[in-house]
């Protein structure tokens, strides 16, 4: 897979101001669906782009913990951004 440098700078930049701040304290084993729905919501207000995008990172992130059997079940599986966009 191939990137460029806006899209790495983009994925960073969500990643550092919206998922870490959010998210970042919690353990790996701790998170749930819960969590990504409000971190979802939050930026919406302001950038409607950023849910889109960490959801992204968070399905990419949570297939390969799952691959590595870091954890039992995907929390991203099966939640729809465009729900917890109009709640």
């Amino acid at each position: 897979m191939s990137f460029t440098a806006n899209t790495y700078y983009n994925y960073r930049d969500c990643i550092q101001k919206h998922i870490i701040p959010r998210i970042g304290g919690l353990r790996l084993l701790a998170l749930n669906q819960g969590h990504l729905m409000k971190m979802y919501k939050e930026p919406v207000k302001q950038y409607s782009a950023i849910p889109k995008r960490a959801r992204t990172i968070m399905n990419t992130s949570m297939r390969y913990a799952l691959s590595k059997r870091l954890i039992m079940t995907n929390p991203c599986e099966g939640l729809d951004v465009w729900n917890c966009q109009k709640e």
